[in-house]
């Protein structure tokens, strides 16, 4: 017996899902075909990428304060496909993707991109829903922790560059990227037809050959994939809402008052959707993401990582060969919120945390549930500063959270979303939402918006019962203003490197402090770890809290005098900070700088994060005693492992010939 599909569309019925957020979800594209034929989009969704997704939250250890927030990163996926099928259709039927998009694609993707309108429109829809659907495959399980010790292999990481092109990749598009390249991954997209080149544009934003520099379009489709309001943000904004302070809105009515995207971002008819969809978003960063609960868990979680990575013996039997290698695909694939809990409650009950020092066990005895009850409190940055030398040991039992993973991350960027309307034809008929938006149009006017809690504070954990002499000191150091510095000074979050070699034993060379700004804090550290490893004494300020306070000014000032060499990690954002903010802490680096070449000849070293023609003109050189532009080498932003030590070795023969220099006019 035959079933009539007229009376019963059981099709229909294969392609739908159920949402708690967005009710029914159809998974075919909008013109009503499923993707790549019978099933095509349920192999995808089948495939060892996305079932990955089923067992990686979406928000950590959120849930242990917000009990619904349990959902996945797979839910959250098939929820930005649908936003992605909404936006295209809201744009398609408004006839708001125009001819430069598929010029460009034509000139970039000649060989996907080469028929007519219609074919080349469906093609497009088919790319950027995939692409939509496959963004956050290179996730880590409790990434805001285990990305500072996970990452890729340096061949994967190599592979990525060579295949398809550009030079900054994040580790995350590297991981997304080897996945795409398994041999089940690229039967499925062949099947769904499917460009691998065009889908690793969409989602990382790297191609191997620009064709053209008007590029436009292209922008345009970035900007639906990862910008101020993209299909992704669309989706994790109302669900992780709805898991956890409740339902604020839907998304329908935030895409009803788009009009368009262009190079620049997203144009609205309205300033009022698009605004409640910022300040939501902020309340979850807020009061979600940065709850003291959630963030207790991930700083516990990294003293954990970051103690079992020291030990040779604890990292042979916890990361295998991954915490010196980097992770395989094959390793990465393995790798999800229910092994990776295993192995800690593994490690813990086999008794092998016993290696690791007090304060490692106890982070992992808390993060396990087990251990004594903890209260939290705000450190406020002292009036003044403490000698750099007055230090003492912290109690094995308390911990803190410097927020320092969450620095040069505003919530908005200024002038990143406009509103096009009527009523403003006398002010040109478009505005920057920062001018249009009434009461909220002070907060999305600071450049600096943040989402901190309280910035400028740490967030200090304790037992609820401290006694003793340690803890006796602990509340003399607070009334002194020392511990704040002491717990800049051993930030769990930045374990990955060593900020401060100055009094280490065996190292050798003159105190380098090295200005930068917190931006450019990832090609720091792989300049940090290179002079670690060459035993070389150098030094930077953790105190990363920017500020026109004397105390972080003072901090700046203080680190130029007392050094006996200056490395300049230069970049065009550090240049802007300098030239923008006179009362800044880089122009305090600056100006210092200045004092210390005048009185007694001592020349910075640049290194430079674009190329050392962007600094042409930016800076007093003359002042400096160096060129205009001083001589950087090659550029820094996505730099090999092998250019990051050129680069050092470059800037060690300047920085040790000005001080023999020096030392040889003192005598």
């Amino acid at each position: 017996m035959s079933i009539d599909e007229t009376e019963f569309d059981a099709h229909s019925r294969l392609f739908t899902v159920y949402d708690a957020v967005h009710g029914a979800i159809d998974l075919r594209d909008p013109q009503g075909s499923d993707l790549g034929g019978a099933g095509g989009i349920v192999q995808l969704l089948n495939s060892q990428m996305m079932e990955r997704l089923r067992r990686i939250k979406q928000l950590g250890y959120a849930s242990h304060s917000y009990t619904a927030a349990d959902h996945s990163r797979y839910a959250h996926a098939i929820g930005t496909m649908h936003m992605m099928k909404n936006l295209l259709s809201h744009l398609i039927a408004n006839k708001r993707i125009g001819e430069q998009v598929y010029e460009d694609l034509n000139t970039c993707f000649p060989r996907v991109f080469r028929d007519g309108a219609e074919a080349n429109q469906y093609t497009l829809v088919r790319h950027m829903l995939v692409a939509a659907l496959l963004q956050d495959i290179g996730e880590l399980p409790y990434g805001r922790a285990t990305s500072i010790f996970f990452r890729p292999t340096e061949s994967l990481k190599a592979s990525a560059k060579k295949k398809f092109g550009g030079v900054d990749w994040s580790d995350k598009d590297v991981f997304t990227v080897a996945c795409l390249e398994e041999e089940d991954s690229r039967k499925i997209l062949e099947e769904l037809k499917v460009n691998q080149d065009v889908l690793v544009f969409l989602i990382t934003g790297h191609m191997k050959e620009l064709k053209g520099t008007a590029l436009g379009g292209l922008r345009q489709l970035r900007h639906m994939l990862d910008g101020q309001v993209d299909a992704d943000r669309l989706d994790y904004v109302f669900r992780d809402a709805y898991h956890t302070v409740g339902g604020f809105g839907m998304p329908k009515r935030v895409i009803e008052s788009l009009q368009y995207y262009d190079s620049d971002g997203p144009v609205f008819s309205d300033s009022g959707a698009v605004a409640d969809f910022l300040t939501l978003r902020a309340q979850l960063w807020t009061t979600v993401y940065f709850s003291p609960q959630n963030r207790f868990r991930m700083i516990l979680l990294t003293t954990v990582l970051s103690g079992i990575k020291a030990s040779k013996k604890c990292a042979e039997e916890f990361f295998g060969g991954m915490a010196i290698d980097g992770l395989s695909v094959k390793e990465f694939e393995r790798l999800d919120d229910i092994s990776f809990t295993a192995n800690l409650t593994k490690f813990y009950s086999d008794e092998k945390a016993k290696r690791l020092n007090q304060r490692e066990q106890n982070a992992l005895t808390l993060l396990l549930g087990r251990g004594q009850e903890y209260v939290c409190y705000w450190l406020p940055r002292p009036k003044s500063s403490a000698p750099a030398d007055d230090q003492f040991e912290l109690p094995d039992d308390l911990f803190f959270d410097t927020f320092s993973d969450l620095q040069g991350q505003p919530l908005y960027e200024p002038k990143s979303i406009r509103v096009r309307d009527e009523r403003f034809r006398h002010f040109g008929g478009i505005l920057p939402l920062e001018d249009c938006s009434g009461a909220f149009s002070g907060i999305f006017k600071e450049p600096k918006w943040s989402a901190l809690p309280m910035p400028g504070s740490y967030l200090v954990y304790v037992p609820r019962n401290t006694s003793g002499g340690e803890w006796n000191e602990v509340h003399a150091a607070i009334e002194e203003g020392r511990l704040y510095r002491e717990l800049m000074r051993n930030d769990p979050l930045l374990i990955d490197f060593v900020h401060d070699t100055t009094q280490r034993r065996g190292f050798q060379g003159p105190k380098i402090f090295i200005s930068f700004r917190w931006d450019d804090l990832e090609i720091v550290k792989a300049i940090a770890r290179s002079l670690c490893e060459k035993r070389r004494r150098y030094f930077v300020l953790t105190d990363h809290f920017e500020g026109d306070s004397v105390g972080t000014r003072h901090n700046s000032t203080e680190a130029v005098m007392r050094a006996e060499a200056v490395l300049v990690v230069a970049s065009k954002r550090y240049l802007d900070r300098r030239n923008n903010e006179p009362n800044g802490n880089i122009a305090a680096e600056i100006n210092a700088m200045i004092v210390r070449r005048e009185g007694e000849g001592l020349v910075p070293t640049f290194l430079s994060v674009e190329g050392h023609e962007t600094l042409r003109g930016r800076l007093p050189y003359g002042d400096l005693g160096t060129e205009d532009p001083p001589n950087t080498g090659d550029a820094l932003k996505g730099a090999t492992r092998e250019l990051i030590e050129a680069a050092v070795k470059f800037a060690l023969e300047g920085i040790d010939k000005n001080w023999e220099s020096r030392k040889r006019k003192k005598k």
